[in-house]
């Protein structure tokens, strides 16, 4: 008589996948400074803002903040891209050294890094850290002008992933979910100065 073998089979599968599934939502990088954490806290707040975490108007909040108001916005509010203007936002009020370094360009986050020594190329073998910088590549999102594209929070990283709460997409403040660490657009990491 053939034992059945398919209980001890199924088991040992359902095993691994269960097993698996926790090593991938086992986070494998802390922040790196106590301001790196605030500034997590402070972009998922963010996120959850419903009264400044979109455009009014071709308007928002976040430039607002690092430019000054602009006529015809909601008062503090201003005009332009602002995916540097929230990470800047963010990065201010947690603390972070020289973030007002930070400006409305998504280049000065590379600069920023560069500056510091805290400049992590895509192709280097670093795992983004939770408050750090993503700063995407030229052409990423927009007509290769030959200076960096975007740039948003670091808010989460996981084997080979990483998670990041980001202004100025799709009008608002947006959380990606598992963005692959090696995806192609990706130019690098600045993490907070010490």
């Amino acid at each position: 008589m053939a034992r059945r073998r398919w209980p001890v089979v199924t088991g040992v599968v359902l095993a691994l996948v269960l097993s698996g599934a926790a090593v991938l939502a086992w986070p494998v990088s802390d922040p790196a400074t106590a301001a790196a954490g605030r500034a997590v806290d402070l972009a998922e707040t963010e996120l959850d803002d419903a009264g400044r975490n979109h455009e009014v108007d071709a308007c928002n909040y976040y430039s607002g903040q690092a430019r000054g108001p602009a006529t015809g916005c909601p008062a503090g509010w201003s005009r332009g891209p602002w995916c540097a203007d929230f990470a800047r936002y963010v990065w201010q009020h947690a603390g972070v050294t020289g973030a007002g370094e930070i400006d409305s360009w998504a280049r000065s986050g590379r600069q920023y890094g560069e500056r510091h020594g805290t400049w992590h190329p895509a192709d280097s073998d670093y795992t983004p850290r939770p408050g750090d910088l993503v700063v995407y590549r030229d052409g990423a999102f927009e007509v290769p002008d030959g200076v960096s594209d975007h740039v948003g929070i670091v808010v989460a990283a996981h084997l080979g992933w990483f998670s990041t709460v980001e202004g100025n997409v799709t009008g608002g403040v947006t959380e990606r979910r598992y963005v692959p660490r090696g995806m192609g657009t990706i130019e690098g990491f600045a993490s907070p100065a010490a």
